[in-house]
């Protein structure tokens, strides 16, 4: 349970072999490859070409390609999932051997010119759709104007006009007309309240004045100039393009849902797609020439004997050959834990690889997270519940590694919650006194009773004090791991005897309120409190080369110690949360009883009320049991002793976005 040791491998071959080479390292997923061409100077490195660019841009080009149809595919197609499924996003399972088949079963570019074709027609349609619904719009208006489109023309002594006039302007409108103009009449041909629509016939010795009289009035000119018929019967034409379009819209939509049994072989493409582009992309990183090229990489110790199988299978002229990192050098990092602890590598790849030197945090996060969890939730109906989903997501649906390891932190985090409920006496928020007596005897306090309250905040607090304690622990092992034997006795060694010391300190003043006297255990922590300070303030801050820095430093570090009280305070969040779960359950459960009163009816709604209500609550609740407990984890905990800051170990490997691979037993 530690971080896996690493060497550094170096591979030398000629470049006739290097994409069989590449192929084999990418498909076993041993090797960490890391940037060579960085470390070399640029005028040493050959200038022969490192990557094929034009098959590159082929790949790429695919890639947009399939990434369009898949697009096309998402609009219009719905996959219908069930409950499990539409929780998380579902995976490809396939084998190695079909990966590299795809292209070829896919039949790719045939899908892709279909699925073109109809796109382009697709949107032509909306284009006229919308075209034609435009024209309908400006047509609805006329309806009421018996005359051919193609009729409203002038004549050599006549003009007419088709348009819009505010009704606000209408009556000055008429009353210039008729004051001004001897030749000129109008028709209304309809109004909607705003506008009125006019038909207007002018003698063309008046055109000018008409003209300035319709500036005046805010009139808006109104031309069909694709339409001849009348409007009605233009309206009617409309609408039976329109339904003509509307159906091969539905035609085309029908037509690319057909082609949905082609996604999953696309989304197994894309990755195939990507893993060459990432295959031909990791040129970049090794140092070559015309002949040869060289990579540097990383690799765990024991995979170097399956590293070197590998390799030589591609040729015997392959030079490769292992070292232990320079002193200086930081390899990437991976976590190898057993398969209990493993599923808490989440929480810690969340917040950043450690530094290669330093301790795994896993193994210890993992029961102070559970801990958390489960005081958190505390409820055994809420945790049985959250433990079975969890493992039927796990076994139903095709995830990656991290979905794996989540989900079973999941099912723990349920158990956790399920003994923190029998501890507490919280099932499905079910009254205390309303529990069978067995159900009772098994609770140590009722955390809803004043007693139980202060209880379970002093549990919460007790659990934080000895979580920072261990994180001060901790890091006082690690210093002693890397020979700073000074710095772990007097930069943790002075915390790890204040903080008892306070502790004591703490209880014995609550204590002494009833008894008289000081006992030996507050004398013992007084005297813990004193030594602390006196090291922290003389020693802490050892590197200063005067007196007066090292005191005022140190007198500064023992004021810093006061943020561990702040640091334990914030664990009371644990018994908010646990009260949080219990209150909402129990108010759901008297709204749920208030409608179970009524006979026959209000039994089955009560239930069904009671069920939906409470998988409300479960999923509020189980945000605040990972967030909050994540967050004592990484605020108060990890600070404690975690450097982080090392480089992930990511080892050059198949794509796998939309794809699980099957092992070869699998």
């Amino acid at each position: 349970m530690a971080i896996a040791r690493m060497k550094k491998v170096y591979i030398m071959g000629h470049q006739s072999i290097r994409e069989e080479l590449l192929e084999g390292l990418q498909e076993a997923e041993l090797v960490h490859i890391a940037n060579l061409r960085e470390k070399i100077e640029p005028d040493v490195l050959d200038e022969a070409e490192i990557v094929d660019q034009e098959e590159l841009g082929s790949l790429h080009l695919k890639l947009s390609k399939v990434g369009f149809v898949l697009d096309q595919l998402g609009r219009f197609y719905t996959e219908k999932k069930g409950f499990l499924s539409s929780l998380i996003k579902e995976k490809v399972v396939v084998s190695l051997e079909d990966l590299k088949k795809v292209e070829e079963k896919l039949n790719f570019e045939q899908v892709y010119a279909e699925c073109e074709a109809l796109e382009n027609e697709f949107v032509r349609v909306l284009s006229n759709l919308r075209h034609l619904e435009e024209q309908r719009k400006s047509l609805v208006p006329w309806l009421g104007l018996d005359l051919k489109i193609e009729d409203i023309r002038d004549t050599r002594e006549t003009g007419i006009i088709t348009g819009k006039l505010p009704v606000s302007n209408f009556k000055k409108f008429s009353s210039d007309i008729e004051s001004e103009l001897s030749y000129t009449c109008f028709n209304t041909v309809s109004e909607d309240g705003r506008n009125k629509c006019l038909f207007i016939i002018y003698h063309r010795e008046e055109e000018g004045a008409l003209a300035s009289i319709l500036g005046r009035h805010g009139f808006q000119e109104v031309t069909f100039p694709e339409l001849k018929d009348t409007p009605e019967i233009e309206y009617r034409k409309i609408q039976k393009k329109a339904r003509a379009l509307e159906q091969r819209r539905d035609e085309i939509r029908e037509e690319i849902q057909r082609k949905a049994s082609y996604r999953e072989g696309l989304l197994v493409f894309h990755d195939y797609l990507q893993s060459l582009v990432l295959r031909k992309e990791v040129g970049k990183k090794f140092a070559t020439t015309d002949q040869v090229f060289l990579i540097e990489g990383w690799v765990k110790e024991k995979d170097m004997a399956a590293v070197s199988e590998l390799v030589w299978e591609a040729s015997d002229a392959i030079d490769i050959s292992y070292s232990d990192p320079a002193p200086d050098e930081e390899p990437p990092v991976i976590l190898e834990n057993n398969r209990w602890i493993e599923p808490f590598e989440v929480i810690t790849e969340v917040y950043g690889a450690p530094h290669p030197k330093e301790l795994d945090p896993t193994p210890y996060t993992a029961p102070l997270f559970l801990v958390a969890f489960g005081l958190a939730l505390g409820d055994v109906g809420y945790g049985l519940v959250l433990s079975l989903l969890s493992w039927l997501l796990l076994k139903k649906i095709p995830l990656g590694k991290m979905g794996q390891k989540f989900l079973r932190l999941l099912i723990y985090g349920g158990v956790a919650a399920v003994v923190a409920g029998v501890l507490t006496g919280g099932w499905f928020a079910i009254p205390s006194e309303s529990l069978p007596p067995v159900l009772k005897n098994l609770r140590l306090f009722d955390p809803l009773s004043p007693d139980g309250l202060i209880t379970f905040l002093l549990v919460s607090f007790g659990f934080g004090f000895l979580q920072l304690f261990l994180g001060v622990f901790l890091e006082m092992v690690d210093n002693f791991r890397r020979g700073k034997v000074l710095d772990g006795l007097i930069d943790q060694g002075s915390v790890l005897m204040f903080l008892p010391g306070a502790a004591l300190m703490v209880i014995w003043m609550f204590w002494s309120g009833n008894n008289g006297g000081t006992p030996l255990w507050a004398k013992v922590g007084l005297v813990l409190i004193i030594t602390a300070s006196l090291l922290t303030v003389f020693f802490r801050n050892r590197q200063s080369k005067s007196l007066l820095g090292r005191v005022g430093g140190g007198l500064y570090s023992l004021y810093q110690m006061s943020s561990f009280l702040g640091d334990t305070v914030s664990y009371a969040r644990l018994m908010a949360l646990g009260i949080a779960t219990t209150m909402i359950g129990w108010a759901f459960n008297i709204l749920g009883g208030m409608i179970m009163a009524v006979p026959v009816v209000g039994i089955i709604i009560g239930s069904l009320l009671l069920v939906f209500l409470h998988a409300i609550s479960l999923m509020i609740n189980l945000i605040g049991a990972v967030v909050h407990p994540l967050r004592l984890q990484y605020v108060e905990f990890f600070t404690k002793f975690f450097e982080g800051g090392g480089e992930g170990f990511r080892p050059f490997s198949i794509f796998t976005k939309n794809v699980i691979l099957r092992s070869k037993g699998g």
